[in-house]
């Protein structure tokens, strides 16, 4: 009996032990939030410092921490790119339901990585004058697209045609100089290489990477001034999202959002109509409209294989773009349709058993039709142009040395049909023009990290890349008019370009203060776009100067410094951030474009010599723990042949004031252009040289974001230009005062 109570005994007491030692077993949970606008953080690591357990926080900030045992001697770090880093001891760790980060000034010697999918820093392309703008950075702004938010940097101005279309410009130069990429696919047209920057919805991007200048060779000439990359968000944090707009001109746009994620497979879909109406102010009544009608969608599909393989998942991805554009001017009789589909494939991981390797695959079809009656003739044009492209890079990563190899391939298709007749039917002009164009392109770009000794400054890096092109252009026209005949015979133009840039950084720290320093040099050279070879202007066929466009050439230096300090143990002032450029550019046989008065075509030839000098520069102080910044920022420009880059300002200054605490935002923008000098069109097609006045106006934006549980409204109230000091040309309003309102929902 006692040997049956003894054996019962010893059952309970090691079920005790074994229940014990499982106890000990500890899941703690909690939020991980910015500590500035109490916006979610995601992708950080949480780790037992004595132990290594550790986790990262998903796309809603949440985390789950298993842990053997709590130690009060243990401690927990929480690590992100672009926080301070959190140090905790276990036992306070565990009781706080929601963790605050701090959000990092600055972080100098993390600038070669701006992200972690997708970022051109990535390719080690590096150093260069680069700004990134976080989703919190535009969400917020009510911002009515893409283009009306770079254009608050102070290296960027942006351009809003009658028709609708806004393109931004870099640095002085003009808006086919920039390269505009979604998630690495190019979205320029291929005929004239811009891009409408309307098309593009704010909502779902992740982050905007504005790299500065021509010293990249991963995308070569086509970012001759610099590059815009739209990268999407990976980890949407919503099922269905509505937004809704209002503004001047009754104008509306509105939109829908769809996102589902199950397991590895991801779907998103998008769509989005807008309309706007503007008055000319004429003596003809009632006053004739412009009007813009445009849609747009998109549908995303992703896989992601090798979850397991912390880092070096592999991922693909295929989407689909397309958009719509009507545009009708009634004083000038002239109407503009046109659409536009871009169907992507991309892939993300291992090949062969080989690491980091990004492949793309994409075509883009572009649809135009313009037609445009005047007092005594009509003109139209219609044009298809179809791209398939190619890109596969790899980057390779060895001690002290990272190495980055790319290639791209092009191949084009460009239908255009130009007519021109009199209303009389006397005369009448026809003009058939097929271009094929095919673009192959290799890269190399070879960094050396060397070593550092103790001391001011901790990182260095040496760049070298090279870059080879070849073009090749087949022109086939069929011209009625025979003068013209004579000149446009079918044509193949081969041109060959390898190019050579440098790059060296220093990065430093001491306490709190940060700064870097880097040196860009190199050459690039564009190659005339099909827009270009499609015609030369008049007064050059007569001349005996019949020689076809020459490739431009830049030759480019560029100087920086950046520095930063964060002020920890300060509740007013927590720090403070300067950025400057200062380089040169100098061009050969730059492009200029050559208007005529009565037709939808323009001309081409090219400048001899052309140069940019410019200095640029802002300073950022942080109040109240970041809920409160000002950005004073200014750019200066010398420009020696201003026909070659027409309304571009000179001297460019501006003041940002922002405030961003749970849920309220505000921002204040003052800026100021100099004078433009360009051309505009009059009535009747009419063209003339004129000069806009300096500019100098207001600009405000103020929200509010409401979160009960899975649900999300918000909404916003932009003004601007609200201090009126906008001017009336030719009967058209521009730099008029607009108000804006938007709200929405979503789960």
């Amino acid at each position: 009996m006692k040997s049956i109570w003894l054996q019962f005994l010893m059952t309970v007491f090691l079920l005790f032990v074994s229940f014990s030692a499982g106890a000990q077993t500890v899941l703690i949970k909690g939020t991980l939030k910015n500590e500035v606008g109490k916006s979610v953080v995601a992708d950080a690591n949480i780790i037992v410092v004595e132990t290594g357990e550790g986790t990262s926080s998903d796309k809603n900030g949440h985390f789950s921490l298993k842990i053997a045992k709590i130690n009060p001697a243990f401690h927990v770090v929480v690590t992100h790119i672009n926080f301070i880093t959190g140090k905790y001891l276990l036992t306070e760790f565990s009781k706080m339901p929601v963790i605050y980060l701090k959000p990092k000034i600055v972080s100098l010697e993390e600038t070669t990585v701006f992200g972690n999918r997708d970022a051109l820093s990535k390719t080690k392309d590096l150093p260069f004058s680069g700004v990134l703008l976080n989703a919190k950075d535009f969400e917020n702004g009510g911002y009515s697209g893409a283009a009306d938010l770079l254009k608050m940097d102070n290296s960027i101005q942006a351009d809003e045609d009658l028709n609708g279309k806004k393109t931004i410009s870099m640095r002085g130069g003009n808006p086919d100089e920039i390269l505009v990429l979604y998630d690495g696919i190019r979205l320029n047209r291929n005929f004239d290489n811009s891009y409408d920057l309307s098309q593009i919805d704010l909502q779902d991007l992740e982050k905007i990477e504005i790299i500065k200048g021509s010293n990249s060779v991963l995308y070569g000439a086509e970012a001759f001034s610099g590059v815009i990359n739209l990268i999407s968000k990976e980890k949407r944090d919503y099922t269905a999202r509505f937004r809704q707009e209002f503004g001047p001109y009754n104008s509306g746009k509105w939109g829908v959002q769809v996102n589902h994620i199950s397991g590895p497979w991801s779907v998103s879909g998008s769509y989005r109509a807008g309309a706007i109406k503007r008055e000319f102010n004429t003596e003809i009544k009632p006053n004739p409209l412009l009007i813009n009608e445009e849609t747009s969608q998109m549908v995303t599909l992703g896989y992601e294989l090798d979850t397991a393989k912390a880092g070096n998942s592999s991922a693909v991805r295929l989407q689909w773009m397309g958009s719509a554009l009507q545009f009708e001017n009634q004083r000038d009789d002239e109407k503009v349709k046109s659409s536009e589909n871009l169907i992507s494939a991309s892939y993300k991981g291992s090949i062969w058993g080989f690491e980091d390797f990004n492949l793309r695959q994409s075509f883009h079809r572009q649809f135009d039709s313009q037609s445009l009656i005047l007092s005594d003739k009509s003109a139209s044009r219609v044009m298809d142009d179809k791209t398939i492209a190619f890109s596969l890079s790899k980057n390779s990563e060895f001690p002290m040395l990272d190495w980055t190899v790319a290639t791209q391939a092009d191949f084009t298709s460009l239908k255009i049909n130009d007519q021109s007749r009199e209303l009389s039917g006397i005369y009448s002009q026809k003009q058939n023009t097929v271009l094929n164009r095919n673009h192959v392109g290799i890269a190399s770009i070879l960094t050396h990290f060397p070593e550092i000794g103790s001391g001011k400054i901790n990182r260095a890096e040496i760049s070298i890349s090279t870059r080879y092109d070849r073009v090749t252009d087949k022109i086939k026209p069929e011209i009625s008019d025979q003068k013209l005949a004579a000149y446009f015979k079918d044509t193949t133009e081969v041109w060959e370009s390898a190019v050579f840039k440098f790059s060296t950084s220093l990065y430093g720290s001491s306490k709190n203060l940060f700064y870097s320093l880097f040196l860009n040099m190199g050459k690039n050279v564009k190659f005339p776009s099909l827009n270009y070879q499609m015609s030369l202007p008049g007064q050059i066929i007569s001349s005996t100067n019949k020689g076809r466009l020459k490739p431009e050439k830049n030759e480019s230096i560029e100087i920086g410094l950046n520095i930063g300090r964060d002020f920890t143990d300060n509740s007013l002032l927590n720090g403070w951030e300067f950025n400057s450029c200062l380089f040169r550019n100098y061009y050969e046989n730059k492009f200029r474009t050559i208007l005529e008065p009565g037709t939808l075509v323009a001309f081409y030839d090219n400048v001899q010599k052309a140069s940019i000098a410019g200095i640029e520069a802002n300073y950022i102080l942080y109040f109240y723990t970041r809920k409160i910044s000002a950005d004073v920022g200014g750019s200066y420009y010398s420009i020696d042949e201003k026909l070659a880059f027409p309304f571009k300002s000179t001297f460019k200054r501006n003041l940002s004031l922002k405030y961003d605490d749970n849920g309220y935002h505000l921002q204040i923008f003052w800026f100021y252009e100099s004078e433009q000098t360009g051309w505009i069109r009059g009535e009747k097609n009419t063209l003339a040289e004129v000069e806009l006045p300096s500019f100098s106006n207001l600009d405000i934006h103020a929200g509010k974001n409401i979160e009960i549980n899975n649900y999300k409204a918000f909404i916003n109230l932009s003004f601007r230009n609200i201090l009126k000091t906008g001017i009336l040309y030719n009967g058209l309003a521009l730099r008029d005062q607009r108000i804006y309102l938007t709200f929405g929902v979503q789960y």
